[in-house]
């Protein structure tokens, strides 16, 4: 479960690349109210300190496990990924906005260093997900995370091999 809350607190930073400041026509391109390496250098490095101008105070983020209410609980989970991941990187694939929602299909890779998160030690994820958020007033008051279930459990050993077929 804690890693479904890793991955979508990564991906909730993600997605603050792909917010447009206010409605506007969606076929003109319009620049983020932010900067994406920000974004990505919080999660990369685990340095929340620039994230207040871009997540509501009363944010909610929805996990697998229940909503994370509130920008510090947030910021906290996000920190948290470096005690349990090492190597972390993020890349966008694909992006797009409405000025209301924000979509962002992204790249995650890291190396575990624990198996806190339901991985072996040591296993390296390369995980591609998709992030939506919600914006108010140029700020993500909500977050919603969606990984491929079956890559998650390969990572985590948890699929069963196939059956193999019997020669007859």
């Amino acid at each position: 479960m804690k890693k479904i809350v890793f991955f979508a607190a990564a991906g909730l930073l993600c997605i603050l690349w792909s917010c447009n400041e206010a409605k506007e026509d969606t076929t003109k391109t319009t620049k983020p109210p932010m900067s994406a390496r920000t974004v990505y250098d919080a999660i990369e490095s685990g340095d929340v300190s620039k994230l207040d101008s871009f997540l509501a105070k009363d944010i909610v983020d929805h996990s697998d496990r229940g909503d994370i209410v509130g920008r510090d609980s947030v910021k906290a989970v996000i920190a948290d990924l470096h005690n349990h991941f090492s190597d972390l990187k993020m890349d966008i694939i694909a992006e797009a906005s409405d000025g209301d929602y924000g979509f962002t299909l992204h790249n995650f890779k890291g190396v575990a260093k624990d198996s806190t998160m339901g991985m072996p030690v040591g296993t390296k994820v390369d995980a591609k997900g998709v992030d939506v958020v919600r914006f108010k007033d140029n700020m993500i008051v909500e977050h919603w995370m969606f990984y491929e279930a079956q890559e998650m459990a390969k990572m985590m050993n948890m699929m069963n091999k196939p059956p193999t077929a019997k020669p007859q």
